[in-house]
This record gives structure tokens, sequence and C-alpha cells, in this order.
């Protein structure tokens, strides 16, 4: 059974007149009225892609390999270029 997605991917048309209608109603409501929805889209935008991220920030330690995989892999290597980049990143 093929379960629905509930996301709703609007045409980039619908993208346009929802940016225009942002717009012009930017240009009608005080700077105030404007923080505030400013900060109710961000606590939307916040609480629906929370938890999303699929990688670490600031990279992980690959556990792919176990040690001595890591080592018959860089052996394979034939070149001192890619044995560099592969090191590096491992």
């Amino acid at each position: 059974m093929v379960r629905k997605s509930r996301k709703r991917i609007f045409p980039k048309e619908d993208l346009g007149r929802i940016s225009e209608s942002l717009k012009e109603t930017s240009m009608k409501v005080s700077w105030h009225q404007l923080q505030q929805l400013q900060s109710i889209l961000h606590r939307v935008q916040a609480k629906r892609f929370s938890g999303k991220r699929k990688t670490l920030k600031y990279g992980s330690l690959s556990k792919a390999f176990s040690d001595v995989q890591l080592e018959r892999f860089f052996n394979a290597i034939d070149s001192d270029k890619f044995r560099l980049l592969f090191k590096y990143q491992a």
C-alpha cells in the first residue's frame, strides 16, 4: 500500500502570487506587525524542519569501514593524490 504524502508542493506560479501578496500586505501593516509575522514564520519553519538535518553540521568520522578495511582500502588506491584525499576525509 502506497501512502500519499501530506506535503503540498506549490507550482512556481503559485509561489510568485504568494510572494506578491506578501509584498502588498507588508506595505499595509506597521513595522511591529511585520516583526510579529516574521516571528510566526520563523517558529513555524523551525518546528516544521526540526530534526531534518541528515548529516551533522560540522561533519563526523565515517564509521563505514573498520580499521582493517580502511587500511586495505588505502593500500588498494594507486594514486598518491587520491590516497591523500581519502585519508584527509577519513
